[in-house]
């Protein structure tokens, strides 16, 4: 009748209709309850011998009629077999208490449950239905139970009206609180149904626009994978190296791209989570690698590539150029970083400069050469003359004129000599011997070397040492050759009459050699030039012969102590020259000063 056993136990769902689903599965419920409870009652009575044939009856319609219930209910009659049920039930139940003592019997107190299950199963009005009915039943019975059967026998007319007024006021109370409160109930579940549904739209409206941004969300990131799929094939077919580095601590290679591996001669296998590039830098850069990495990781801006030196797994080397800037790889903050091979550049530059050097070192020396040719002719030409004049000559006192001037002639042409030799030494790769030198020491005795030559051209020369005897470490003879040349030059341009200072001043763990004289100067014009090979001031080649080499190797000397030199100078006035070096550590004590 009802299909599978399946049939009987699922109640019955409408998917368009809640409240109704609802009273659906309440009804079911109740009417499988129902028949369980009848089934069993029957199979009761029936196996008892002193069982009522009008009991048997009795059971066997009401389950017939829960059968048929149950049958309407399957067949969608949801509302109408709950409203037949429930009068079913409501006469049965009025029925019984009538011919059971009536008011007096506790059996009208179930009908509040019909009136409850009125509420849930059809309407919440039929609970007012079957309570006003209740009452009205109830009424009635309160008039009719004095003349039941065996009431008068056992309940005297006072005593009886006492128990029924009662029972009638409990059964009266008991209807209509039943019934307010499903009103209420109902009402309630009514709001809070029109808030689900109220929410339910919303969540609709809110579902919408979801879907919407799960689409928009999936196209984008179908477009954030396409673009990662061709950015990932740059980066693995770039020409340039890539990497990402972990931080700036342990700076790992979190990835490689294989042009960089295959540039440094390992696999990405070998080098991604293994290696850093601390470990194919060479040591002279490394301190400048972390600190670069690490000002990149704290914020700082890039400042361009940086070149490095690199090792590869062979062990040969290769000139790199790097760069790099913060990302976020994964969801931390990551160094993506990119190498240039520039080995064959800079080894390009390299054979450029050395080509330059070559040629400028011949230029120089073709330079020097005709410069030397024309001022070795000079003192020669003297020598031969005055050679010549000594045969010629009877007085002592012109030969010893002569004598005096080749004598001059061969201390300009030592001079010239030795100006060759240290240019020659100094243009190579210098091999310098340091040794500590005692600056007070070395000027004094530089002085000392001018001293007949100034008293000579009537130059008054002076010596103004520091009261601290400072030391550093230098090529003794080096040092000397530059602050004879300072001296020299400070006599040979100051005019008669005029003076020569020179002095020592220690301060801040440096020494600094002062010339100064009052000669003839120098132009701002010239200033700049005055240290270059070959220069020449203009007021200077008029006032002595030279080379115009000795500025230029006194600031070469200078150089190769990681000295300063300095000049300040005005025409007529005289010149000023500062020789500022560093002195050894430790190596500065307090003498008396030395004028």
């Amino acid at each position: 009748m009802f299909g599978s056993v399946r049939g009987w136990l699922t109640p019955p769902h409408f998917d368009d209709d809640f409240e109704r689903t609802n009273a659906a599965r309440v009804l079911h419920f109740l009417l499988l309850i129902v028949l369980v409870i009848l089934l069993a009652t029957l199979v009761f009575f029936t196996l008892l011998e002193s069982h009522r044939v009008r009991n048997v009856l009795s059971l066997m319609l009401f389950t017939a009629i829960t059968l048929v219930s149950l049958w309407r209910l399957h067949h969608g009659n949801v509302y109408t077999t709950g409203r037949l049920y429930l009068i079913v039930l409501w006469i049965m139940a009025m029925g019984y208490s009538l011919f059971n003592r009536g008011i007096l019997s506790s059996y009208p107190a179930l009908v509040t449950i019909i009136i409850w299950l009125a509420g849930i199963m059809v309407r919440p009005i039929y609970s007012v239905f079957f309570a006003i009915a209740s009452v009205a039943s109830v009424t009635v019975m309160l008039f009719i139970s004095q003349d039941l059967p065996g009431i008068a026998a056992f309940y005297p007319p006072e005593l009886y009206l006492t128990h029924a007024t009662s029972n009638w006021f409990v059964y009266v109370a008991a209807y209509m609180m039943t019934a307010t409160l499903v009103l209420y109930s109902a009402r309630h579940n009514a709001m809070n149904l029109e808030r689900v549904i109220q929410r339910d739209r919303q969540l609709a409206e809110r579902n919408t626009t979801l879907e919407a941004e799960i689409a928009e969300r999936k196209r984008v990131e179908g477009e954030l994978r396409q673009s990662e799929t061709t950015f990932r094939t740059l980066i693995e077919n770039a020409q340039i190296g890539i990497f990402i580095l972990k931080d700036a601590q342990q700076a790992a290679f979190l990835y490689v791209n294989d042009n960089l591996a295959r540039m440094l001669g390992y696999t990405p296998e070998e080098m991604i989570h293994r290696m850093s590039p601390f470990d194919v830098l060479d040591s002279d850069y490394i301190d400048d690698a972390k600190e670069r990495i690490q000002g990149r990781f704290a914020g700082a801006p890039p400042v361009g590539t940086a070149p490095y030196r690199v090792i590869r797994k062979d062990g040969s080397y290769i000139d790199a150029i790097v760069s790099g800037m913060v990302i976020d790889y994964n969801g931390k903050p990551a160094l993506l970083c990119t190498m240039i091979d520039v080995t064959a550049e800079r080894q390009a530059e390299r054979s450029r400069i050395e080509l330059e050097v070559e040629r400028n070192r011949v230029e120089f020396l073709r330079a020097f050469m005709d410069t030397m040719t024309h001022d070795l002719k000079t003192p020669l030409s003297v020598i031969g003359s005055s050679l010549y004049l000594i045969e010629k000559a009877t007085e002592p006192a012109a030969q010893q004129r002569h004598l005096g001037k080749i004598s001059d002639q061969v201390g300009r042409l030592g001079r010239m000599i030795e100006d060759m030799l240290t240019v020659a030494r100094l243009d190579t790769v210098p091999d310098l011997r340091f040794d500590l030198i005692r600056i007070n020491a070395l000027v004094t005795s530089a002085c000392d070397q001018f001293e007949a030559q100034a008293q000579h051209r009537n130059v008054s020369l002076s010596c103004v040492l520091a009261a601290e005897t400072a030391t550093v470490r230098a090529d003794g003879d080096l040092l000397n050759h530059a602050i004879i040349n300072l001296i020299e030059n400070a006599i040979n341009y100051t005019p008669a009459g005029g003076t020569v200072t020179v002095r020592t001043v220690v301060e801040n763990e440096h020494v600094t050699i002062e010339v100064q004289d009052t000669g003839i100067g120098i132009s701002e014009a010239e200033l700049q030039r005055v240290f270059d090979r070959f220069f020449r001031a203009r007021n200077a080649t008029a006032q002595a012969s030279g080379t115009g080499l000795g500025l230029a190797i006194t600031k070469r000397i200078v150089d190769l102590h990681n000295g300063e030199i300095s000049v300040t100078s005005h025409i007529g006035t005289g010149s000023l020259f500062k020789v500022r070096l560093p002195t050894a550590p430790g190596a500065v004590s307090t003498a008396q000063a030395k004028s």
